[in-house]
């Protein structure tokens, strides 16, 4: 059949700005076809709000609005065919359509009326994607996992979700082809949910946090957000990858805090992805009008973000004390200002080092006494009050790029990045004990301690100060049992070049650190925790002090710590001003051990 081309789809304008539009769409199978109207903004209206993720916006399809040819991404198109009803009228607010995409004008009028439009609706959909070969197993282990919280029955590690509910044993038939063959499946079937584009989008956390009744689809299976969280609850290790959805989760409950406005949304948010970088503040706004003490925010589309970013930086700045937003500041870049938050993250070209050291409130590197900081006339330039601790005289090398994410949940892509993040670790290792010279076995003077142990509490940000019952164990034996066999593994391949070198001392380390009784890699226990050198690189000081700083970081950097800041920053030297690179750590003054606030003097940051 051959289909009759339509005439392209035109909006209509509003009447007032109360008014906002709803999508129709109409039953059956086939072509989607839906109808648009205008309704007034208010809660008598009867409809779900749509949260999803736009996709590629080159990979459009055509859907019919009122009667005309429409342009959708892919993703929305699947969210449209998979949510229609074939009997009756299923009315929906989805962004892309409900708003005129191209008519900046409507959308500073709109954007700021999401939150009621989120806050009114009868649901909130949230479209994950199409499903794959992962979903289905997914979407049981959760049902199960909610009955066994409802049940009050515990469950430790959530992949082992189908043999608990056989009530299997742990023994030699855990281990049959087909076990490890499920076993796998399970190890891969919930990064495969959380590890979706929509955890990752700025949006959805107001859409999340507003929004009654969440309910969550995937392909053809759903389930409740009340579910999921039951399912999380019910697990002694988190059942997503990399906290996304805990976080969500504590959002959800805590976004109603007084004490947060809509810069502290934004911090919160820095790393999420966006389409337009504006977003990073518009996406909160939402949140913020609930808050007595909200910085006000005009929604511009056709302003300049560096211009916006450094008036909200700013006005945060003058209206309420600590530099916390310096743990997300733009860093080193051609142009423009380097401390205030980074609108340009993008992950998949620059990620950003786990953990904000800054935010810890294990440290307080520049004191305790915060300093409300300021601003040269034109309001470029921030002033605040530190000094100049130490210069960096050698590094480790630049952490390698890390894999895409995309297909995250396949066999390849998974081993990609585990190897990936596991390589970069033992370059840095092997520097840092290179740099350290910890075969001589030194003191390290700043702490008076042994250089080895020194290096280990630097690698792993001093994990004795976290407390995590789960991953309780004796870092010290863990790391001189490491660095052992690293030490012998070195001295055999160190000839080897490249990755392969690498990949050889990972599997000599690995293989010669037994299993302990609960089947657990040594090795594997003393990795988790050296999360703080990702995407950070081992340095050495000139006043003999070492630490992680971030990858961006080069030598000649100095090490400066700013009254009232918890860790303590490199920095360029930019004429006679400065310009920042990020967050360090430097073993042994962490605690505030060396700060002096009689030798702080004004540092313009530009």
């Amino acid at each position: 059949m051959v289909r009759i081309s339509m005439a392209p789809f035109s909006y209509t304008p509003f009447s007032t700005e109360r008014e906002i539009r709803l999508l129709d769409i109409i039953p059956g199978r086939g072509q989607i076809k839906c109808n648009l109207r205008k309704v007034l903004l208010s809660s008598e209206n009867e409809y779900e709000a749509l949260s999803y993720c736009w996709g590629a916006p080159t990979k459009k399809t055509k859907i019919l609005v009122d009667n005309a040819d429409f342009e959708v991404t892919r993703n929305l198109h699947a969210a449209l065919r998979r949510l229609r009803d074939e009997k009756i009228t299923r009315t929906l607010w989805v962004d892309a359509i409900c708003i005129d995409q191209n008519n900046i004008q409507e959308k500073n009028v709109q954007v700021p009326l999401m939150h009621i439009i989120y806050g009114t609706c009868r649901r909130v959909v949230i479209w994950l994607g199409e499903e794959d070969f992962y979903t289905k197993t997914a979407f049981a282990g959760f049902e199960y996992m909610a009955f066994r919280f409802d049940a009050r029955e515990e469950l430790i590690d959530p992949k082992e979700w189908k043999r608990v509910k056989r009530g299997d044993t742990w023994g030699y038939s855990w281990f049959t082809p087909r076990q490890v063959i499920e076993r796998d499946v399970g190890l891969r079937a919930f990064p495969s949910i959380f590890e979706r584009p929509w955890f990752k989008r700025v949006w959805v956390i107001q859409e999340l946090a507003l929004g009654p009744d969440p309910l969550v689809v995937c392909g053809s299976h759903q389930i409740s957000w009340e579910k999921l969280e039951k399912a999380n609850n019910a697990c002694r290790i988190p059942i997503d990858v990399d906290g996304q959805f805990g976080n969500l989760c504590a959002y959800r409950k805590n976004w109603r805090d007084p004490s947060l406005n809509v810069f502290s949304h934004a911090l919160w948010g820095w790393q999420k992805q966006v389409t337009d970088p504006r977003d990073k503040l518009y996406g909160f706004l939402g949140l913020a009008t609930e808050q007595s003490n909200r910085i006000p925010i005009k929604v511009d589309y056709a302003s300049d973000p560096e211009q916006i970013f450094t008036e909200v930086t700013t006005q945060h700045l003058l209206t309420f004390s600590g530099l916390m937003f310096l743990g997300c500041c733009r860093g080193v870049r051609p142009s423009g200002p380097s401390w205030i938050l980074n609108f340009e993250y993008d992950e998949t070209v620059d990620p950003a080092p786990a953990g904000t050291l800054g935010w810890s409130e294990s440290y307080k590197a520049g004191g305790d006494e915060p300093r409300i900081p300021t601003f040269s006339a034109d309001g470029k330039i921030l002033i605040v009050q530190g000094y100049v601790l130490d210069e960096i005289v050698d590094i480790s090398p630049q952490p390698a790029p890390l894999p895409r994410k995309e297909g995250i949940a396949s066999i390849m892509m998974r081993i990609n990045l585990e190897w990936a993040l596991i390589a970069n670790f033992f370059r840095l290792y092997l520097c840092a004990r290179k740099l350290c010279k910890i075969d001589d076995l030194g003191i390290y003077k700043p702490t008076s301690q042994p250089i080895r142990e020194a290096l280990g509490q630097t690698i792993t940000s001093s994990w004795k100060e976290k407390q995590d019952d789960l991953l309780a164990v004796d870092i010290e034996d863990l790391l001189n049992t490491f660095d052992d066999h690293v030490a012998k593994a070195a001295d055999s391949f160190n000839i080897v070049p490249g990755n392969l070198g690498i990949l050889l001392i990972y599997a000599k380390t690995f293989y010669a650190m037994p299993m302990n009784a609960d089947g657990v890699s040594p090795f594997s226990q003393f990795y988790a925790k050296t999360d703080a050198t990702w995407q950070r690189r081992f340095v050495t000081m000139a006043n003999g002090h070492i630490g992680l700083a971030p990858a961006r970081s080069e030598v000649g950097d100095k090490v400066v710590l700013l009254q009232g800041y918890r860790a303590p920053v490199a920095a360029r030297r930019a004429g006679n001003r400065w310009k920042l690179v990020g967050d360090c750590y430097v073993h042994g003054i962490m605690g505030g051990e060396v700060f002096d606030g009689g030798r702080c003097e004004a540092m313009e940051i530009e």
